[in-house]
């Protein structure tokens, strides 16, 4: 489907405007536009979150009635009329509920916090995306249901001693997660010249930084600049970075989104959790496994095929 600027700019506008305003359109339904794919799903949506349908679809054949001339650029990232944080346009909670409806997932995400303007602006910044934890194993909050659908970390096939690694549960809460392109081990550059995460932190490599020089209280300057309490921000666990990877898999499937593939690059990241005897999780190198891909490394051993990412954890 092709719109205008001009067009795109006035349906996000209607779909700011109050629920009961008839000229109100469901970001859901302005998506659904965009995508121009499913147009049962259009109607569908319409009917549940307008409850006018006829209304609605008055609106939109008047709007489908003009003519198309200029396919609008859609960020994946961007700050609505009112400084909300939104992704592809839709706040934070839609776009999830709707990329795990259009796989078949019946899991429904809470709403999303208030963050001060320094946070939401951060966010399209720095590429953080807004992604919510249920509270759990990983194991237990996927369930049987969607286990045919779902990655796991393979725990035991890099692992000798998988007794001895620190599982750490979901935390039942909305995060923000880097993500920004992490490069291959063997990647020369390693960082992109925008990477502003490197800047901050003064590190001129991605895949040679140990997880101690992470911990030196660097991470503390990236908390001030995201408007966050400096105890939020840190290195992402082993569990968060499966749950989110396999959620970037499904929103790419569903809604064509661009988000990063966590275990599509040659190369290892690093976690928080622990392992025995001062080493760190790592996880996700694609020649290893990918989503399922879990080994440790020694703390202090920066060596070249090691990356990272930011997460911050949000206040209820």
């Amino acid at each position: 489907m092709i719109v205008t600027h001009r067009q795109f700019r006035d349906l996000l506008e209607r779909a700011d405007l109050p629920a009961d305003d008839p000229n109100h359109l469901s970001r859901e339904v302005v998506q659904a536009l965009f995508f121009g794919k499913n147009w049962p799903l259009v109607r569908r949506l319409a009917a549940r979150l307008n409850g006018s349908p006829d209304e609605t679809h008055q609106a939109l054949e008047v709007f489908l009635a003009d003519p198309f001339t200029a396919v609008p650029t859609i960020p994946l990232l961007s700050l609505s009329a009112k400084g909300e944080l939104l992704i592809r346009g839709l706040n934070p909670r839609t776009f999830w509920n709707y990329a795990l409806e259009a796989n078949g997932w019946e899991m429904c995400f809470p709403e999303f916090p208030t963050i001060t303007s320094a946070t939401a602006r951060a966010c399209v910044d720095f590429g953080l995306i807004p992604v919510f934890c249920p509270a759990g194993e990983l194991e237990q909050v996927v369930g049987s249901g969607h286990g045919d659908k779902y990655i796991f970390p393979a725990w035991g096939e890099n692992l000798k001693h998988p007794s001895e690694i620190e599982r750490r549960p979901l935390l039942g809460c909305w995060i923000l997660i880097e993500t920004r392109p992490k490069p291959n081990w063997n990647d020369l550059v390693s960082y992109g010249p925008d990477d502003k995460v490197a800047k901050l932190l003064d590190l001129q490599r991605c895949s040679n930084t140990d997880w101690s020089t992470l911990h030196d209280g660097r991470l503390t300057e990236l908390a001030e600049v995201w408007g966050l309490p400096s105890d939020t921000v840190r290195l992402p666990t082993v569990e968060e970075m499966n749950w989110c990877g396999n959620l970037f898999v499904l929103a790419n499937r569903a809604l064509g989104t661009n988000l990063p593939n966590l275990g599509s690059i040659k190369n290892w990241e690093w976690c928080e959790n622990n392992s025995d005897r001062g080493f760190r999780l790592v996880f996700g190198n694609s020649e290893e496994g990918g989503l399922s891909a879990v080994h440790k490394v020694w703390s202090d051993g920066g060596v070249g095929h090691l990356a990272f990412r930011i997460l911050a954890v949000l206040p209820a």
